[in-house]
């Protein structure tokens, strides 16, 4: 497992930097295997906003976008002798989309007052599924409001987290 850090830890150094240059982040790299060992690369536009404020919108990545960072972090990859990825793998950039994945802490605070959907491993109050406004992050702790009723959900039970569009 702390290989598997190490990995994602040493990805996101070289993909920052590509991102950066183009006004664009990592939202996330994972991978997956479909059909194949596949490295996916989610990119996002920056977003700056002061402490304490909610994102609302923001513009999206274009295919540009993510033609430019494919062809940078493909090159970067095969120039770096410290990473050793193992195998034959596909490389995909995209957009998190619409429905963008919550996947770490920062992305539960970055998007405080925005509408989620959190699914959980174990039952909180009695239910895995959760729909509400994201009010706040407390240490781990997620606090959405549902229907007028703040739920405390604890991050480390959280299965998958996704914001719901706005249109």
């Amino acid at each position: 497992m702390r290989e598997d850090h190490e990995l994602y830890r040493k990805l996101e150094q070289i993909a920052e930097p590509i991102c950066r240059a183009r006004g664009l982040a990592v939202a996330d790299i994972r991978f997956h295997y479909e059909h194949g060992q596949i490295l996916r690369v989610m990119i996002e536009r920056q977003v700056s906003k002061s402490p304490g404020s909610t994102v609302s919108h923001q513009p999206g990545v274009s295919l540009t976008d993510c033609q430019e960072v494919t062809r940078d972090l493909l090159t970067a990859l095969e120039l770096d002798d410290e990473l050793k990825l193992r195998g034959e793998y596909r490389l995909e950039v995209s957009s998190p989309g619409l429905d963008r994945p919550l996947y770490k802490l920062e992305d539960f605070n970055r998007f405080r007052g925005s509408e989620v959907r959190i699914q959980t491993r174990n039952p909180v109050a009695g239910r895995k599924r959760f729909r509400g406004k994201l009010v706040e992050t407390r240490g781990e702790n997620i606090d959405i409001e549902e229907d007028g009723t703040v739920v405390s959900i604890p991050f480390p039970i959280i299965n998958k987290a996704n914001l719901i569009p706005e249109l």
